[in-house]
């Protein structure tokens, strides 16, 4: 994921958090209280945890938030862990606007309700802090943060140990990768050639990959890389086939052998070609886009460090 250094820099003057470029957070403190920002699904999330009373938030005073702010779309309250989502906007800019407006109102709205820090999972308030476990920020006393970075560290560990069954995984990529060759058949049809195609066969491709084989390695993007663009190639060549199998009314299989032929014959060359270039162009994006980013949450999985603590200076 790429990060914009000014646009962090101006965020994090204009909001008094940091960011940190593993989990791709902002985190800090307003008003004493802990707060967690990110951009999820196009939108900003903010999440707090807290308590009142030593009980669970009331719902009821969480949502009277929406009223004292408007740039607030929903609240959503899970155990003591509540994330306020930000309401979405024409341009990334306004997006940032209205997020500094409502990091500006809800700290002084919680703590007049009389909310405190506490631990998203037990609800203590002893010895907080912000944590990143497997790559996602979260707000909890440091013994939680140090039983589960231990957890997963365990699995990581037995996912490394764990057998990769690489002919397996390539038959599953291979069943996933037809999929996306009759996304592409189907578009074509259509007259639209697009990168959703290559989402859905990159879906499809490396899920069933991982599923046979046990587990995804750098290998196994390699191996699912490669068939994805033989079956581009594939797509590509069946959906001519149909097409002169149409034309001349021979069967399928015919038509596909007779393809290079045809197209040889007929001065199609340069349309056969144009067409597989932009397939392969459109699902090399869309692919390669799921490829990163299943790539790049693997990499995140295996974070686990400390953000920030009770005892660090805060705002």
């Amino acid at each position: 994921m790429s990060v914009n250094n000014k646009v962090v820099q101006e965020l994090e003057a204009q909001t008094g958090l940091y960011f940190d470029t593993e989990s791709y957070c902002y985190y800090g403190t307003k008003k004493g209280l802990f707060f967690v920002a990110k951009a999820i699904n196009n939108a900003w999330a903010i999440s707090v945890s807290v308590c009142k009373d030593g009980g669970l938030p009331n719902k009821a005073i969480l949502d009277m938030a929406l009223q004292e702010c408007d740039r607030i779309r929903s609240c959503e309250a899970q155990g003591y862990r509540v994330t306020y989502v930000v309401k979405s906007a024409l341009t990334a800019k306004k997006e940032r606007d209205a997020l500094r407006t409502v990091l500006e109102i809800l700290p002084d709205f919680l703590v007049r309700q009389g909310f405190q820090n506490c631990c998203e999972r037990t609800g203590s308030t002893q010895e907080l802090g912000i944590y990143v476990i497997a790559g996602a920020p979260h707000i909890l006393t440091r013994s939680e943060y140090e039983t589960n970075s231990v957890l997963v560290g365990e699995q990581m560990t037995s996912l490394d140990l764990k057998h990769e069954n690489m002919i397996a995984g390539a038959v599953g990529a291979l069943l996933g990768s037809l999929v996306g060759v009759a996304a592409i058949l189907l578009l074509s049809k259509l007259g639209l050639v697009s990168a959703a195609s290559g989402v859905v066969m990159g879906v499809c491709t490396l899920k069933l990959y991982e599923k046979m084989a046990g587990k995804l390695s750098y290998k196994g993007y390699i191996i699912s890389g490669l068939i994805m663009l033989l079956m581009v190639y594939v797509a590509n060549r069946l959906d001519w086939a149909i097409e002169i199998a149409k034309a001349f009314y021979v069967d399928i299989f015919t038509a596909f052998r007779a393809t290079p032929s045809v197209c040889r014959e007929y001065g199609l060359q340069s349309d056969y070609f144009l067409g597989l270039g932009q397939n392969l162009l459109f699902t090399g994006l869309g692919a390669g886009s799921i490829m990163f980013s299943q790539r790049a949450s693997q990499k995140a999985g295996r974070i686990s460090k400390v953000l920030m603590e009770t005892q660090t200076n805060m705002n």
